[in-house]
């Protein structure tokens, strides 16, 4: 695989990785309205990751998903906190960090000297979702801060 689908396989990977957390976050969550805005950004991130997969497949590689290590720690991490506290906030706290490290994630790609040209284009195409996606998680953890 070339260094730059790697570099769309891992944030393929890692969208897939927030697809699942939204999901997961869904359906452990009280609040109707707060499940259903899971829900919506779980598509964006499983639409994002469809489009990744499809690049690195024209490019000539298959797409690898296996998760990662840290999403696994992540995800026992937020259930164990959604127990033991408020469960709506936990998982919009948790979910907009985990926005800010995709961004984060996305930004460094694009910096790479060695990702390619057309690459730099693909994640370009998609940064304005992933960016849209944190400023909502954003605006929904101060909103229920304030509740508090």
């Amino acid at each position: 695989m070339t260094h730059s689908n790697e570099v769309l396989n891992d944030l393929m990977t890692a969208t897939r990785d927030g697809k699942n957390f939204y999901e997961l976050a869904a359906s452990e969550v009280a609040d109707k309205e707060l499940s259903e805005l899971f829900t919506r950004i779980a598509k964006v991130k499983a639409d994002i990751a469809f489009g990744l997969a499809a690049e690195v497949r024209a490019e000539g590689d298959t797409p690898v998903y296996d998760g990662n290590w840290n999403a696994e720690i992540t995800r026992n991490y937020l259930e164990v906190r959604a127990v033991l506290g408020d469960k709506d906030y936990t998982y919009v706290a948790q979910l907009d960090l985990a926005e800010a490290d995709l961004i984060e994630e996305f930004d460094k790609a694009l910096a790479d000297p060695r990702t390619t040209p057309h690459a730099r284009e693909v994640i370009a195409q998609y940064l304005p979702e992933i960016r849209s996606c944190h400023v909502i998680m954003d605006a929904k953890r101060a909103e229920l801060r304030a509740e508090a």
